[in-house]
């Protein structure tokens, strides 16, 4: 594993991860700040949060996906990707920069 302290500090990278329906269920309850949130949310700073596309239920990408399996041989399996997510990091100086952006600005760029 590499030392962080050696990464690039102006670098801003997407994560893409695919999610079964269980994982993408937790995924969203996440990202929608459902139920507790866990010691490390700043509760202060959740105003600042932007939903830029409303994501639809686990469930709904299931059916889809079943839907789109009409006439297959094989059935879906249970652990078979039914979502893919990303998420957005910024290296400290990309932090500040994008920090000193207004909200209209940061929610375009994403």
């Amino acid at each position: 594993m590499t030392d962080a302290s050696k990464g690039n500090p102006r670098a801003i990278s997407v994560r893409v991860e695919h999610y079964d329906r269980d994982k993408a269920m937790r995924q969203r309850r996440h990202d929608m700040r459902d139920g507790p949130q866990p010691g490390y949310i700043q509760a202060a700073l959740t105003s600042e949060n932007s939903l830029i596309i409303e994501p639809p239920s686990a469930a709904y990408f299931a059916s889809l996906c079943q839907r789109r399996r009409t006439g297959k041989k094989r059935a879906m399996r249970s652990n078979a990707a039914v979502l893919t997510g990303s998420i957005i990091t910024f290296g400290s100086e990309a932090q500040a920069w994008v920090g000193d952006l207004s909200k209209i600005d940061r929610d375009a760029m994403f």
